[in-house]
């Protein structure tokens, strides 16, 4: 038992070292990024200024868009339009939110599964297991050299994979990095909604292990023109949303897309759904009281 919990301490340190050298790190690479629908390229820009964290996301194919964030927290652009706007959803996010030294894994278990050769380089394989819970997993593969991630793949509990994230022709900066002015980011800070402090969850909600209620509010709906109330929950590396809504026609009550799952359910009154990068059974999970008022 000691052993086990000794092989499990040494997994974690190589993982919390890789957050913290990633983290004041000056580094660029190209990253692909592939689900069950497509194989997406990127660059990507890491670099570490003042104390706090850079990063921009940017698609090689297509238009020249992507995203920027100053310590996780940004705007969405498009170069060829000239267009800067609030930060959306983006299946990398991810991975800005596992290197980070901000974040710590909570509820993981680390399982060092060995070493190999990985896009020409020697790197240590770590699985990051959910205890007793229904989050995803996270596999990650880590440079023995620079101890820098190289690869990162979102797993099922079932152990499937539904995202994954490979860095390849990965560079140390050797100039500073251009990153966005601070005024763009001080501009989008001051832009958004003022939220609501977050009071107790609704009462329908079965709030899974290790997440936290972060953030309340409400959005209008581009169709029937209804606002919808919501609550965000986290536990620091995935999120989701309950919204509640007058019941509609939907016909798919069940959608993923990527880590991406959409549930919706509804009682006598009212519609409900969740929204984030949960499995669909935590998502279910979630709303499984419904039945119940």
């Amino acid at each position: 038992m000691l052993h086990v919990q000794a092989a499990e301490d040494n997994c974690m340190s190589v993982f919390t070292d890789m957050q913290h050298r990633f983290s004041v790190a000056d580094v660029s690479f190209t990253a692909t990024v592939g689900d069950l629908r497509s194989i997406v390229p990127f660059s990507y820009r890491h670099g570490y200024v003042n104390g706090s964290e850079y990063v921009v996301w940017k698609t090689l194919n297509g238009e020249s868009e992507g995203y920027a964030l100053r310590d996780l927290d940004g705007f969405d652009f498009n170069d060829d339009r000239s267009l800067k706007k609030p930060l959306s959803w983006h299946n990398t996010q991810v991975f800005d939110r596992v290197v980070s030294s901000k974040n710590e894994l909570k509820g993981y278990q680390c399982i060092f599964s060995g070493r190999t050769r990985l896009n020409g380089r020697k790197v240590s394989l770590l699985r990051l297991l959910p205890r007793n819970d229904l989050r995803y997993g996270l596999a990650m593969a880590v440079d023995d050299g620079s101890g820098f991630p190289v690869e990162l793949e979102v797993v099922t509990p079932q152990g499937a994979g539904v995202t994954k994230i490979s860095a390849t022709d990965i560079k140390k900066n050797d100039h500073a990095l251009n990153i966005p002015s601070d005024n763009d980011f001080e501009r989008f800070s001051l832009l958004k909604t003022a939220k609501a402090e977050p009071q107790d969850a609704w009462g329908f909600i079965n709030i899974p292990p290790y997440f936290n209620i972060v953030s309340q509010g409400a959005v209008q709906m581009p169709d029937s023109g209804d606002v919808c109330p919501y609550q965000q929950f986290s536990d620091g590396i995935f999120s989701f949303r309950v919204y509640i809504n007058s019941i509609s026609s939907v016909s798919l009550p069940e959608v993923r897309v990527g880590a991406l799952s959409i549930y919706r359910m509804h009682d006598a009154n009212r519609e409900y759904a969740v929204v984030g990068e949960i499995p669909m059974e935590m998502a279910k999970s979630v709303l499984s009281k419904v039945g119940d008022r």
